[in-house]
């Protein structure tokens, strides 16, 4: 699939699905348009970041936005939320497989990967609630919204 674009656009605005269509070269099924809009969506970031700008750019219908500098911090702290709710429930997962038919090589396998996957939760989980208690005292009575 070849894409070009007409224009980068710009901070904030919102690239339609006729117009996402129009730069590419192939008339996708729409049950793939998904796979467009990500590939797209490299295609934006790419050129940006090769002109040393930061950008973030989110689907939004059958279109993409380029978020505008005040929309990225709150749209990234809740991707991050959901991305270490995702790590906690994959730890739950592992916690709840039967090793008792594995292999030695593969219980030790899967016990490591549980060691390690809970430290990384335990230590997410004391830095998020250290950074509430360090933010409360010294700026606002009011919480950072709770991660998970």
């Amino acid at each position: 699939m070849q894409i070009k674009l007409i224009r980068l656009p710009d901070k904030g605005e919102y690239i339609s699905g006729e117009e996402l269509r129009a730069c590419i070269d192939i008339d996708p099924d729409p049950g793939d348009w998904w796979r467009i809009q990500l590939a797209l969506r490299e295609h934006i970031v790419n050129q940006y970041e090769a002109r040393g700008v930061v950008v973030t750019v989110k689907a939004q219908g059958k279109g993409l936005r380029v978020l505008t500098d005040e929309e990225v911090t709150p749209y990234q702290y809740n991707w991050v939320g959901l991305k270490i709710e995702s790590i906690a429930r994959s730890l739950y997962k592992m916690l709840g497989v039967r090793t008792s038919g594995f292999s030695s090589n593969v219980k030790r396998s899967h016990d490591r990967a549980v060691n390690v996957t809970s430290r990384q939760v335990q230590s997410i989980m004391n830095t998020n609630k250290k950074l509430n208690e360090e933010y409360c005292t010294r700026n606002n009575p009011k919480k950072l919204p709770k991660l998970f």
